[in-house]
This record gives structure tokens, C-alpha cells and sequence, in this order.
């Protein structure tokens, strides 16, 4: 009971759209569900259970935006010198 085996699987899933600058992913977290709440420890003093609020199995979306914005250029005026 006290030595776990967890197996976790991750997994991304990512999109591009108008050209790379939308990008939208789909994180999945724990999708076996093997995670749990609950911590035993035992030591001398005796055995601990702790129990902690988590959500083990959950997926998270990104929706990421990329811009570049260039600098404004200099008006060059007429002869060729600044």
C-alpha cells in the first residue's frame, strides 16, 4: 500500500492557423487517471495519511496570439542626407 506504481500520461495536442501566428493547443493531463490524493508515509512515530485537494485528470487550453510589430521607418528627405 505504501510503495505506488503511477503510471501518468501527458499528452499535446497544437494547431497553427493564418500562417503560425494563432496557435491554439490542447493540453491533457493524467488521462489514465492513476493519480491520487491521498499520502502515506510511515516512520518510527508511527503513519501518516495526508490528503490533499487536487484534480488529477484535467485538460487546459491555450489559445497564444503572436505578433510582430516592425519599427516605423525614418522619412528620408529629398538630396540624400539627414
Amino acid at each position: 500500500m505504501l510503495n505506488t506504481n503511477d503510471l501518468v500520461w501527458n499528452a499535446r495536442l497544437s494547431r497553427p492557423f493564418f500562417k503560425g501566428k494563432l496557435l491554439v493547443m490542447l493540453d491533457g493531463f493524467d488521462i489514465l487517471g492513476q493519480l491520487s490524493n491521498v499520502t502515506r508515509t510511515l516512520n518510527a512515530q508511527g503513519r501518516t495519511e495526508t490528503f490533499t485537494n487536487v484534480m488529477p485528470r484535467y485538460g487546459l487550453l491555450h489559445v497564444v496570439w503572436r505578433f510582430n510589430k516592425q519599427p516605423a521607418k525614418k522619412n528620408e528627405q529629398p538630396g540624400g542626407s539627414n
